[in-house]
């Protein structure tokens, strides 16, 4: 599940001013989004104003995406978000679901000084960075309950004169995967790009019938939107 601003220009109905990265003050809109992590097929798209927070309606979102995809006689076997969708609400949901879950989480000065007071291990490179983990059990005030976090940093090369630099994550998760795994399906399912991935609409029903095509992403949120009103 992600979110994303997409700034629009003139009047358009349900558009309103909110946070705008790139387009400071400028009306948009602010759609929710759901993916099949692995094919990158879109699930869902529900168009929000741009003054809602990712957050918003994201229960009832999630719970048309499972209805939409057990429909089709698949099987969900684990959800992934960014930090916009963290909190004790979706935490419960799924677990009550006993849906897997790998949510991202904010790195606070709370958080960092815990993961600070353990120690790290080196579990890879990602590109040509070192990655290091630690994991363990976490709680911030607003959890219900402590839940698995597993901490990761990179270590971003750095001048000879100058100490390193980390560029880092945190993720809240109910995965048993050790913290390398837990990572590489986070960004897996994280990694966006400019085109996405919809079921082709002009195909006979059947088993040999699926294909995907690639479609510009603001095409994509249109397609799938347009095809909910017509069901």
């Amino acid at each position: 599940m992600d979110s994303t601003v997409e700034t629009v220009y003139g009047q358009l109905q349900g558009a309103a001013v909110g946070y705008n990265p790139t387009k400071h003050g400028r009306a948009s809109y602010h759609p929710i989004l759901v993916f099949d992590g692995i094919s990158r097929v879109a699930i869902r798209a529900e168009l929000r104003p741009g003054n809602a927070v990712a957050a918003t309606d994201a229960l009832s979102v999630l719970d048309r995406s499972l209805e939409d995809v057990t429909k089709t006689g698949a099987k969900v076997i684990g959800f992934r978000g960014d930090r916009g969708f963290q909190g004790k609400e979706i935490f419960k949901h799924l677990e009550g679901l006993r849906i897997d879950y790998a949510i991202k989480t904010a790195v606070d000065r709370k958080l960092a000084d815990w993961a600070a007071d353990l120690t790290f291990q080196e579990i890879g490179l990602d590109g040509d960075d070192l990655l290091e983990a630690v994991e363990g059990i976490y709680q911030r005030s607003s959890w219900s309950r402590p839940r698995r976090v597993v901490c990761l940093r990179k270590r971003i090369a750095s001048g000879l004169c100058a100490g390193a630099t980390y560029d880092q994550q945190a993720i809240v998760t109910t995965l048993t995967a050790d913290p390398e795994d837990v990572y590489h399906f986070y960004n897996q399912a994280a990694q966006n790009g400019e085109m996405y991935r919809t079921p082709s609409m002009d195909l006979p029903e059947g088993p040999s019938s699926l294909r995907m095509v690639e479609i510009p992403f603001c095409t994509a949120i249109a397609q799938i939107i347009a095809s909910q009103k017509l069901n």
